[in-house]
């Protein structure tokens, strides 16, 4: 299971001793359950070697969030000796959301069952789970990507592969590629195509007369679409080296307007915080922080979260403060120019905006 995910939800879990006859499956887990006899067996010689992960209900039962497979060996066991087998030592969620059990379920699923089982499924699973991290956590694509390769027992290239496919692949070819029709391969560069490019390819694809004129279709159109996504990329690393070559000098601000002074100022503190705010916002880090304001020794004045939440209401404070202001100042310092200011409508007001820029600041 993602170390995100453990510490994100790890206090909310506990174990306990659970009768089977209280535990049941999981419809949302379509992973197909095979081998229940060899690992009936393999139980009953070494004993259950993982816990099994389950999540209470509000009923009073136990739903299965990773060990169905064992579930079903142990229930097998059961009916071979019906005194034995009837409870086992589980690790219990409690309180958890639809969408919380899926990222558990499908963490499982996919750090166990990373180097095979059913590629429909793991496909699936891969995009239901990077789907729900975002939608738990608030995580980018690229951060829940990153979640789930990470966590991931196989290939991280695999994840991303089905990503893509199970995004971007046309549900034709898709069932094709479920059928064994189409090689993954061959469907991962499908899935960069265009809807309407996709279309035509299909048509083409099932207007062939045969299977080998069907593979050469597609080998035909892979040739090209891999020709076309590699002139693309190095288009686009041209046009990155170009930007930065057009990427003016860093400017001497004392050269500048008092009003450019500042602005620049102000832009410089503010990127400087957004760009700290989004080095902190990955799930290494998060999940780090976490840990940390649930530790024994974190006290109000030493957790992490409430300075966050903070920092969110200063942001929308400051954010609604400029979109509403008229561009008035109240008596004191001017941020721009330094001098001290009254109110426009006051007596005395000085309008810097007349100064030159060679005036005393």
């Amino acid at each position: 299971m993602s170390t995100f995910t453990v510490n994100c939800l790890d206090s909310k879990a506990h174990f306990e001793t659970v009768s089977f006859d209280n535990i049941e499956y999981n419809n949302v887990n379509d992973y197909s359950m095979t081998s229940i006899e060899e690992l009936a067996d393999n139980i009953k010689k070494n004993g259950l070697l993982h816990n099994i992960v389950l999540s209470k209900q509000k009923n009073g039962k136990y739903k299965i969030l990773a060990g169905e497979r064992r579930t079903r060996a142990i229930r097998l066991l059961h009916e071979q000796e019906p005194e034995s087998w009837m409870t086992t030592e589980a690790l219990v969620y409690d309180g958890l959301t639809e969408r919380q059990e899926e990222i558990i379920m499908d963490s499982s699923n996919l750090q166990s069952r990373g180097n095979g089982g059913d590629e429909v499924q793991l496909r699936k699973a891969t995009n239901r789970y990077i789907e729900n991290m975002k939608a738990e956590y608030g995580l980018s694509d690229k951060q829940a990507l990153k979640a789930a390769t990470d966590m991931y027992s196989g290939s991280g290239n695999t994840i991303r592969v089905n990503q893509k496919i199970e995004e971007n692949l046309s549900p034709e070819f898709t069932e094709e590629l479920d059928s064994g029709n189409i090689a993954k391969g061959d469907a991962a560069v499908i899935a960069d195509m265009e809807d309407n490019e996709q279309a035509e390819l299909f048509a083409d694809f099932q207007s062939a007369d045969d299977d080998d004129e069907k593979e050469e279709v597609i080998k035909e159109a892979v040739k090209k679409q891999t020709a076309k996504t590699k002139a693309d990329k190095e288009k686009k690393k041209a046009s990155k080296k170009k930007d930065a070559k057009e990427d003016p000098l860093p400017v001497n601000t004392s050269e500048l307007p008092p009003t450019q002074k500042a602005r620049i100022n102000y832009l410089d503190k503010l990127k400087a915080a957004l760009e700290t705010i989004k080095e902190l916002n990955n799930p290494d880090t998060v999940a780090q922080i976490h840990r940390l304001d649930e530790a024994e020794d974190a006290t109000n004045d030493t957790r992490i979260l409430p300075i966050v939440l903070n920092i969110s209401m200063e942001t929308t404070a400051l954010k609604n403060a400029i979109q509403q202001s008229d561009g008035d100042f109240d008596a004191g310092i001017d941020p721009v120019y330094g001098h001290h200011r009254g109110n426009k409508y006051e007596e005395g007001y000085i309008d810097g905006s007349s100064w030159d820029d060679d005036d005393n600041i």
